[in-house]
């Protein structure tokens, strides 16, 4: 539902009626208010809709100037708040799945040039070419606002057919070269951007939507592996004193047969699963310096420090602060 709120608030700031364009999706004010999930077929039905009623044939392309902060919902406060914008890339391709399944989204840098790709399957590419322009459009305000030089991509690709008339339009707001019918959508812009930090960078915020993110990541319906799926989610109940692999079967939406069947096909007990991801993630906070030794105690769900400390002893052979002085250590060296 938040894609659907911010193509309404989108179509509104460019003059379409706001209770028309509901009345002709059958969706409620309501119902627009709600984080419930749309079925794509309502979502193909709006971006129809939308351009229908704007009169625009290059909607799509110009509503994304108006897209409002919020209008990818998690995904918009994982990017803003991220130290550069390589690191809001690759948040971006870790958790987009959060608000639709539809497209698929990733970096790749090959030497000096980066490319923020979107993919969509081929059946959605022209019924949803609107939303692709406003993916587009939007996407590049934001990170021109975001980077204290700005960016000027060297080209932009994007997957549907060229429109029969206004073709230089594309280029005008997204200021560069822009090519249509291309098997896959994507920014390309020099590699160099990707280690400006961002002008919204806050370390402590993103820490708090990252974990809110894994938490939404894993309950997403999805045929990926439930193990993967289970190493996603349990970093986020670890402080639970309570937690058990019934409690973690509940929070995937599987049975506790389910999971425990699932690890066992994977050679892997309940308890290894909790103190391997303990101790992955006990490693990551001490080389990242983000956590003091008792807040990751803390997170890990150990009840004291001194618990925290014997255990990683036992997975290292040093103490925590001591894997953290090391790792403090190799960083600056290198």
């Amino acid at each position: 539902m938040v894609l659907l709120r911010g193509l309404v608030h989108a179509a509104a700031a460019v003059g379409v009626d706001r209770a028309r364009f509901l009345a002709r999706i059958g969706v409620s004010p309501e119902e627009l208010e709600r984080d419930t999930a749309v079925p794509t077929l309502v979502i193909a039905q709006a971006w129809q809709v939308a351009p229908e009623l704007s009169g625009d044939p290059l909607f799509g392309l110009h509503a994304g100037q108006h897209a409002e902060i919020g209008s990818y919902d998690i995904l918009d406060y994982l990017f803003l708040t991220s130290a550069t914008l390589g690191d809001a890339c690759k948040a971006l391709e870790q958790y987009h799945r959060i608000v639709s399944e539809i497209w698929r989204l990733d970096l790749v840098v090959d030497g000096d040039t980066a490319r923020f790709r979107q993919w969509a399957p081929a059946h959605f590419v022209e019924p949803l070419r609107h939303a692709w322009d406003f993916f587009f459009s939007g996407a590049l305000k934001r990170i021109r606002g975001a980077l204290p030089s700005g960016l000027e991509p060297r080209e932009v690709h994007v997957m549907h057919a060229q429109p029969t008339s206004g073709a230089d339009e594309y280029g005008r707001v997204l200021g560069c070269r822009v090519s249509f019918g291309q098997p896959i959508g994507e920014f390309v812009f020099d590699a160099k951007y990707l280690s400006e930090r961002l002008l919204s960078a806050n370390p402590t915020l993103h820490r708090l939507v990252r974990r809110h993110a894994d938490e939404l990541l894993a309950r997403v319906p999805s045929d990926q592996d439930l193990l993967i799926r289970a190493r996603t989610l349990l970093p986020v109940l670890l402080r639970d004193p309570e937690l058990s692999i019934a409690k973690l079967a509940e929070q995937l939406g599987v049975g506790e047969r389910t999971l425990q069947r699932k690890l066992a096909e994977h050679s892997i007990t309940y308890k290894d699963l909790v103190q391997q991801t303990r101790e992955e993630h006990a490693m990551r906070g001490l080389e990242s310096g983000a956590l003091s030794v008792q807040e990751l105690a803390y997170e890990l769900g150990f009840n004291s420090t001194a618990a925290f400390s014997r255990a990683f002893r036992r997975w290292r052979g040093v103490a925590p602060s001591e894997w953290r002085d090391q790792a403090q250590a190799r960083r600056g060296s290198s």
